[in-house]
C-alpha cells in the first residue's frame, strides 16, 4: 500500500473501505497530542518489531473501518520535523528508512502519514517505557521473551553486508572508507549523514555519497579522502568531527531495504600517529614470496652489513644541517640529487626545511596532491624564502606559486 500524500489519497482511503490491518493503523489526530505523545514511539517500535507498516493520523475509524477526516492538527502544535524528532529519539536502536509525509488540510491544521520499515536489526525498544512491542492484528502489544530472542535471531539470518569507518594514514590523512565485507552484493546504497559532513575548502561531497551507489559487490570498496588531521580538528575547524552516517541498501537474502547505523568520531584520532598504512596491509598478502627473496639476500646483507647505516629519510644518514657544516669546512659547492616531494613524507619535510611538523605535514599533503609549486604560498606558514628552499632541495616544476 502507497504512503498517501495528499487529502486525495485520505479520502481514497475511506471511500475504499480499507481496512485496519497488520499493517495498516489510523489514529485520530488527538493522538498526537501533548496527552498522549509517548505512545507515537510505542506504536512505531510495534511496527517495526511485526512486519513494518502505516500509520495515518487524522482519520477517524468505526471497528476498524475508515469513516471520515478530522480535523488534523494544530500547526503550531505539531510539524513533520517535530513529530520525526521524537521518533527518533525514542526508539531504540536507531530506526532508519522511516518516511513521514505532512498533509495540510487547511492553513493552520494537519494531518500526518508514517511508513515504517521492517527492521531487522532489532528488537527496537520504547525508551518512554523501556518495553518492547509488536503489532499484534489492531493493536501494539508488549513482546513476551521467546519473541524477543526470535526478533534478535531475525538479525542473525539477514547479515550486515556494508560498513563504514574510519581511516588515518601517514601523513595525518583522514579517509572514510565504504566496503562490502560480505559474500553477496549489495544494491541501491544510499547515505544519510547527522549533522551533514562540511568537506574541506574548494572540495565538493563526493558523487556517490550524494547519488548513492547501484551496485557494491562482495570486496568491493571506496576510499573517500575527507581531510588532514589538523584540517578537522583543529578548534577553528568547521569540518564536522563527530557524526551519525545511517547506511541504507536492498539486501539479496530478503529483497528488501536494509539499513545500518554507523557512529564516526574522529576527535578519538587525536594525539595519536597511525602505526600501519593500508599498503602495510596489502603487503601481508606477499610475505610467503617476499621470504624466498630475504633467504637468498641473506649471505648479501652479510658483506654490505657495514653499509646499513648509510641509508636514512633523504639519501643518506647525515642530516641537511650535517651536509652545509660540512660544506661550509670544505668551501665548496655540495650538490646533490633533488628529492621528489610527492614520495617523500612529513619527516623528509621537517629534516631538510627545518621546519615544525605541522608546516611539514601541509606541504607533504599538498605535493601529495600535486607535483608542482602552484599555490604553495597560500600554504600557512610558507614565505619567499621557504620557496626559494623548497625549490634548491626538491624537484618541482616552475608552475607560478
Amino acid at each position: 500500500m502507497n504512503l498517501p500524500r495528499s487529502t486525495e489519497d485520505l479520502q481514497n482511503l475511506i471511500t475504499n473501505g480499507v481496512q485496519e490491518s497488520l499493517h495498516l493503523d489510523y489514529k485520530r489526530s488527538g493522538a498526537l497530542s501533548q496527552r498522549n505523545f509517548k505512545e507515537v514511539s510505542k506504536d512505531v517500535s510495534a511496527f517495526a518489531n511485526a512486519d513494518g507498516g502505516m500509520i495515518v493520523y487524522g482519520i477517524e475509524e468505526d471497528k476498524h473501518i475508515p469513516t471520515r477526516i478530522d480535523t488534523g492538527v494544530d500547526h503550531s502544535m505539531m510539524s513533520r520535523e517535530r513529530l520525526e524528532q521524537t521518533v527518533t529519539s525514542n526508539v531504540a536502536p536507531k530506526l532508519p528508512g522511516l518516511e513521514i509525509v505532512q498533509i495540510p488540510l487547511s492553513g493552520t491544521h494537519s494531518a500526518f502519514a508514517i511508513s515504517i520499515p521492517k527492521s531487522y536489526r532489532g528488537p527496537h525498544q520504547d525508551r518512554a517505557t523501556h518495553k518492547y512491542y509488536k503489532r499484534h492484528n489492531f493493536s501494539a502489544e508488549p513482546m513476551e521473551d521467546y519473541e524477543i530472542a526470535d526478533l534478535r535471531a531475525r538479525a542473525q539470518t539477514v547479515p550486515p553486508l556494508i560498513n563504514l569507518r574510519p581511516d588515518v594514514r601517514p601523513n595525518n590523512l583522514f579517509f572514510l572508507v565504504i566496503e562490502n565485507l560480505g559474500s553477496l552484493p549489495a544494491q541501491d546504497v544510499t547515505f544519510d549523514f547527522s549533522p551533514g559532513l562540511k568537506w574541506r575548502k574548494d572540495t565538493e561531497q563526493p558523487q556517490i555519497l550524494r547519488d548513492g551507489i547501484k551496485y557494491l559487490g562482495p570486496g568491493s570498496r571506496f576510499d573517500l579522502f575527507y581531510g588532514v588531521s589538523f584540517e578537522i580538528l583543529g578548534n577553528e575547524s568547521e569540518m564536522v568531527k563527530e557524526f551519525d552516517a545511517i547506511v541504507s541498501y536492498v539486501h539479496p537474502t530478503t529483497g528488501e531495504r536494509i539499513s545500518e547505523s554507523f557512529h564516526i568520531n574522529f576527535i578519538d584520532y587525536l594525539n595519536t600517529w597511525p602505526t600501519r598504512s593500508d599498503v602495510a596491509d596489502q603487503g601481508k598478502n606477499l610475505e610467503n614470496a617476499l621470504m624466498k627473496i630475504v633467504e637468498n639476500l641473506q649471505q648479501i646483507n652479510k658483506n654490505l652489513a657495514a653499509l646499513t647505516r648509510l641509508a636514512g629519510p633523504t639519501g643518506l644518514d647525515l642530516s641537511i644541517r650535517s651536509l652545509r657544516n660540512l660544506r661550509a669546512l670544505h668551501d665548496t659547492d655540495l650538490h646533490f640529487q633533488k628529492l621528489n616531494p610527492v614520495t617523500s613524507d612529513v619527516s623528509v619535510f621537517h629534516e631538510v626545511l627545518q621546519i615544525d611538523f605541522q608546516l611539514a605535514s601541509r606541504l607533504a599533503h599538498h605535493f601529495w596532491q600535486s607535483n608542482c609549486m602552484k599555490g604553495i604560498s597560500s600554504i600557512d606558514g610558507v614565505d619567499d624564502e621557504m620557496v626559494a628552499a623548497i625549490r634548491k632541495y626538491f624537484d618541482v616544476s616552475d608552475d607560478d606559486v
